[in-house]
């Protein structure tokens, strides 16, 4: 933990989400899924808007603290952790809207489980990935995915 990782958060913006810095959340925060790294973050933002998100990156910006953002904590060498930083945890931002004429609006916290329950009984996606835990942004390829072979698109 670096000397950073106590100073106070003077100055942070009102938030329609929460700010935490229990010893809980940090610890969550500083693992990743291959457990090699540990980063101590300087607090977790469970962001209630992506307002939020911009607020607190310009915040940051501004006071020389890093900030890194979060989905599932799938990421590995530490990708989504942050020494005496801000992590910001996507997950509260994964709303998936229902298809219309074929689009869906994807939050940046939603996961690919949520991104087919939203559209397989509207009869999508026409392409999606290996894995329903990860974040899309994780696996945007368009040929892989759990229904390919029935669409088609496998390799």
């Amino acid at each position: 933990m670096t000397d950073e990782a106590t100073r106070p958060l003077t100055g942070l913006p009102a938030l329609d989400g929460t700010v935490l810095r229990s010893e809980e959340a940090l610890a969550e925060a500083a693992d990743d899924f291959g457990h090699l790294v540990s980063l101590r973050p300087l607090a977790v933002l469970r962001p209630g808007s992506a307002g939020d998100v911009a607020a607190v990156v310009r915040w940051a910006a501004a006071q020389g603290v890093p900030v890194v953002a979060r989905g599932e904590g799938h990421s590995v060498y530490g990708r989504s952790q942050v020494d005496g930083g801000i992590v910001v945890d996507m997950r509260p931002l994964g709303a998936v809207s229902p298809p219309e004429q074929g689009r869906i609006a994807v939050g940046a916290g939603a996961t690919w489980r949520s991104v087919l329950a939203a559209t397989l009984p509207a009869g999508s996606p026409r392409r999606c990935c290996r894995t329903t835990s990860t974040s899309p942004s994780a696996a945007l390829s368009p040929s892989a995915g759990l229904a390919a072979r029935r669409t088609g698109t496998a390799w």
